[in-house]
């Protein structure tokens, strides 16, 4: 299952516990929207972060934690708009 909801801090986030749904949307975003990978991949004790989602201005910040699972983060306004698109376009029906 996908959700998307507003994060602390106001911006769109991406949530599902689905390791195959994360890798899914994973790819879509770079096999069909053009972002690249950028950063190192960070392993903490209860969370993981994974390496950005950019093209251009958007940035897409990746991680996981055993509370909410896999997540897709915003950056910015112009990354919630498209965010927001990417799931009526990718989400649940």
């Amino acid at each position: 299952m996908l959700t998307l909801d507003r994060a602390a801090n106001g911006h769109a986030v991406l949530h599902t516990e689905s390791w195959l749904v994360a890798m899914k949307l994973s790819a879509i975003l770079c096999l069909q929207h053009g972002f690249r990978r950028c950063g190192e991949k960070v392993v903490g004790f209860e969370e993981t972060l994974y390496p950005d989602f950019v093209r251009g201005n958007l940035r897409i910040l990746a991680g996981w934690d055993h509370w909410m699972g896999y997540h897709f983060l915003s950056d910015g306004a112009e990354a919630d708009q498209f965010l927001t698109a990417f799931f009526q376009r990718h989400g649940p029906p």
